[in-house]
């Protein structure tokens, strides 16, 4: 009878404990969506482009043996680099550090970065902690 009071306590915390997380969920599931629905390279934060690449004014590289990516100006002063602490996964993820200079971006150290979808040249990737999505150049080496 005691295991049977003890078990009920347990599912009902967990039920409580998931019916706030729905809420949270939601509002991340959004933003994850709307990272999924954009096509252009770029940083994005809580759902809108923080830093859009434009290939008219900015170059990309990445470094991929090293897991580092960079989006700058066409005369280098300005740029976005993320560094990543291995190649996340969806169901792998890893931490992170994006580092701004010259954009109006905070400097941020991110975790749990998970991969959301690959085309084959781009990756989009998601934090949950920091509500970041990047857009972001790849290549196999």
């Amino acid at each position: 009878m005691k295991l049977l009071k003890y078990m009920i306590a347990v599912l009902l915390l967990g039920a409580v404990s998931c019916a706030e997380d729905e809420t949270s969920d939601s509002v991340l599931a959004g933003q994850r969506e709307a990272l999924l629905a954009e096509t252009d390279m770029g940083i994005y934060v809580n759902g809108s482009a923080a830093l859009r690449f434009d290939k008219k004014t900015h170059q990309a590289s990445v470094a991929p043996s090293t897991y580092r990516f960079r989006i700058m100006d066409d005369a280098g002063m300005q740029y976005v680099e993320i560094v990543l602490g291995g190649m996340p996964q969806e169901s792998k993820a890893v931490s992170g550090e994006l580092t701004s200079v010259g954009f109006k971006l905070s400097d941020k150290k991110m975790q749990d970065v998970v991969l959301l979808k690959q085309d084959g040249e781009r990756l989009w990737l998601w934090s949950d902690a920091t509500h970041t999505g990047m857009i972001l150049p790849w290549c196999e080496l």
